[in-house]
């Protein structure tokens, strides 16, 4: 049975943020702990960068739901899944795999070889979400996340 959306739009942003869109994002980002950006982190984000979130129909005490951040790469090219971030409260709604599907498809709109991404080894959740979309394991990479956990390396080819 398909969830129900609770989501009204996925919409893109540019950078550089809105001091709003920050402190929205840098919110949003803190239930990704340990792994969580600084808000300096958020506001010095420039260049080619992917960055989309899912509004709530119901804002509670963040502006968005969900939301993703990857590279915006060049034809031909390999596109980088930096995070998916979605709230506690509205998790298994359908948000991540809303933005996973929209950024999928602005890679292949834009002719991107492959999406890679680098996921902990301990979640589980995560792990099961990206094989559910064809992600294929490369290599786990020892100690990379900042408290030493390892990372598995994910990759899922868009062009044959």
């Amino acid at each position: 049975m398909p969830h129900k959306s609770n989501f009204l739009d996925i919409r893109q942003y540019c950078l550089p943020l809105k001091h709003t869109e920050v402190m929205a994002f840098c919110q949003l980002d803190q239930f990704l702990s340990p792994h969580a950006w600084s808000e300096q982190d958020w506001q010095v984000l420039q260049g080619n960068y992917f960055l989309c979130a899912a509004s709530k129909e119901e804002p509670e005490d963040s502006l968005f739901a969900g939301g993703l951040l990857g590279t915006h790469p060049l034809r031909g090219d390999v596109g980088h899944l930096l995070k998916i971030v979605v709230h506690p409260n509205l998790r298994r709604r359908g948000a991540a795999t809303l933005l996973l599907q929209f950024y999928l498809n602005h890679l292949r709109s834009i002719g991107a070889r492959s999406l890679y991404l680098e996921v902990a080894v301990s979640n589980l959740d995560a792990l099961k979400f990206y094989r559910k979309y064809g992600l294929k394991d490369l290599c786990v990479k020892k100690r990379f996340y900042q408290n030493g956990e390892d990372a598995l390396s994910m990759e899922l080819l868009l062009i044959s």
